[in-house]
């Protein structure tokens, strides 16, 4: 028998094979690890089982057979997948939806989730009841005012729009829409100049002020004015700015005052505000003076310091001229001072060094109401104005046909007494009586009877003035034409006191020549028969002519028109006394 060759039978160690195994998967772990999978939580089974660590076993589990059997690219792949699909999942949500997308605002309103008709209500809203801009003078607020105020306008839907239009552009970091904003230039002018009185601030120069018993100097300081033309471009040029800033600056200018120092007239300007310092005011009508007087802290708020030394600053009078003027009316009249010229009177008297300042008391425009029995000439001598003064004011009016109750309007009784007064002398004329009394320094100087105005042409009562003097006058009526011309009288001393039309005057004069060669009846006889005037005897009329003056108030009462003054009451009583 054959023996056949036997080889010797290799043996498989399975122990090494498990080895290697559990090394390879160890590796497998070690590199997964590295590659920056997370470590699973450990579960500690010697607990009792929960949902939480049921689930996390679960997790771990698939995570252990997703390792062992699964290459690394292939779960690389499928996460990068899923988040892929999730976005695009947002993105077409987010796209087809009606509603703002995350993150999305404006002006700092937050406008995500709300569609663009909520969006625009809520911009709206914010626009008009909430949205406010700063309005800055030289750095500091001025005031805060709605943008709408001065002429911006938000278009609350198209801003609306584009918030929507940015889709997810505001995820993850947020989106700040610019709103749409224009601006109105009318609308911007108008909010500018209106504000231009505010924010000025007149230039001061320098002055004083009286504080605690102490005269002290004040600085000069410039003015403050808007310059109107570039505030209005600064805002219509940049609407969004302003509103995305909350405030917009406006451009002053400034003016410097003329002078500064006040100091090199301090000694004059103490003199004046420590002085009696007294105000006088003249009524010519009524022949009586005022008296006013003030602080020392307003005297020295009037000063002020000029190129030529102290002066009156007029505009610092005014609240003290204010309260005088408030209680200067009088029955049927209203009076004032006239701050212009109370301001010179005061600083005429600053600059003589002198303590009473004098000022003539002025009457305003005014109405009457009409009485029973008014008609054109009796109104005239109710009033004391000539009727062609009363014509004048009342052109639309027919004065002859008025109402009881009726009011027209009554011009000022300065127009009669234009010229400078002269307050030492003063000539009255008792109309119904017909007889003159002339006073200086309240003591009667002459008197004597007069004839006056016949019915046709009667004399005005009321207060006057000498307006001017003629050595020789003519005149002339329509009694004394014919066909051909009318003739001419001459009167001698003459002086103008009251216009009846413009360019025709009546006044005092002696003895009338007629152009026929005779004369009117002598002024003694006390008859109403002149064209108007007041007539003298010759003699008399040429002591009146050379006494008086223009300027001197002439005061002609009557029955109808009893005496303001106090002289004119005088006057009336020695004249019932010579009777």
């Amino acid at each position: 028998m054959t023996e056949r060759n036997k080889q010797p039978r290799k043996r498989h160690n399975k122990a090494r094979e498990r080895i290697e195994k559990r090394k390879q998967r160890r590796d497998t772990i070690s590199n997964l690890a590295s590659e920056g999978l997370e470590k699973l939580p450990e579960v500690d089974f010697a607990k009792p089982s929960s949902a939480v660590a049921r689930t996390l076993n679960v997790i771990q589990d698939t995570l252990w057979y997703l390792r062992k059997d699964l290459p690394l690219a292939l779960i690389a792949k499928a996460v990068g997948g899923f988040i892929v699909i999730l976005a695009g999942f947002f993105f077409l949500t987010t796209i087809f939806s009606r509603e703002i997308g995350p993150s999305i605002s404006t002006m700092g309103i937050g406008l995500s989730g709300q569609t663009v008709e909520e969006a625009t209500k809520t911009l709206f809203t914010y626009w008009n009841e909430e949205a406010t801009i700063n309005i800055l003078v030289e750095g500091t607020v001025f005031e805060q005012v709605s943008p709408v105020d001065i002429g911006l306008s938000l278009d609350a839907t198209a801003t609306a729009e584009l918030a929507k239009s940015a889709g997810l552009s505001g995820f993850p970091f947020g989106k700040e829409i610019e709103p749409i904003i224009t601006a109105d230039y009318g609308d911007v002018q108008s909010y500018v100049i209106g504000i231009g009185n505010e924010i000025y601030v007149a230039p001061r120069e320098a002055g004083y002020k009286w504080e605690d018993g102490q005269l002290i100097s004040m600085q000069g300081s410039p003015s403050r004015e808007i310059d109107s033309n570039n505030s209005i471009q600064r805002i219509f040029d940049n609407p969004l700015t302003v509103v995305l800033d909350g405030t917009v600056e406006l451009v002053t200018t400034a003016t410097q005052p003329n002078v500064v120092e006040a100091d090199p007239y301090y000694e004059d300007a103490l003199a004046f505000v420590t002085s009696d310092f007294v105000l006088e005011g003249y009524d010519p009508f009524r022949d009586e003076v005022e008296y006013w007087r003030t602080s020392r802290q307003e005297l020295a708020d009037w000063l002020v310091v000029t190129e030529n030394g102290l002066s009156l600053q007029r505009d610092n009078m005014e609240d003290f001229v204010t309260l005088v003027n408030q209680g200067l009316d009088v029955e049927n009249w209203s009076r004032y001072l006239d701050l212009n010229e109370t301001a010179e009177a005061v600083n005429d008297i600053l600059i003589r060094g002198e303590e009473e300042a004098d000022v003539r008391i002025r009457y305003a425009d005014s109405t009457y109401t009409i009485q029973s029995g008014d008609w054109g000439l009796r109104l005239s001598r109710r009033l004391g104005l000539p009727f062609f003064n009363i014509l004048s004011a009342n052109p639309s009016t027919d004065l002859d046909n008025l109402l009881a109750g009726q009011d027209i309007a009554v011009p000022s009784r300065d127009l009669v007494i234009p010229m400078e007064v002269v307050s030492d002398r003063r000539i009255v004329v008792d109309l119904a009586s017909r007889y003159l009394v002339a006073f200086e320094n309240d003591e009667i100087v002459y008197d004597w009877p007069i004839s006056i105005g016949q019915t046709s042409a009667p004399t005005f009562p009321g207060v006057y003035q000498i307006l001017s003097k003629v050595d020789v006058a003519t005149g002339s009526s329509f009694s004394l034409c014919n066909e051909n011309s009318c003739g001419q009288w001459e009167m001698d001393n003459f002086m103008g006191i009251y216009e009846v039309s413009e360019g025709l005057t009546n006044g005092f004069h002696g003895t009338v020549r007629l152009p026929n060669g005779g004369t009117l009846t002598r002024g003694s006889s006390q008859l109403a028969s002149t064209f108007g005037c007041v007539m003298s005897d010759d003699v008399q009329a040429e002591l009146l002519y050379n006494w008086a003056e223009t300027g001197i108030v002439v005061e002609l009462i009557d029955t109808d028109f009893p005496p303001e003054s106090e002289l004119g009451r005088r006057a009336l009583e020695f004249i019932r006394n010579q009777a």
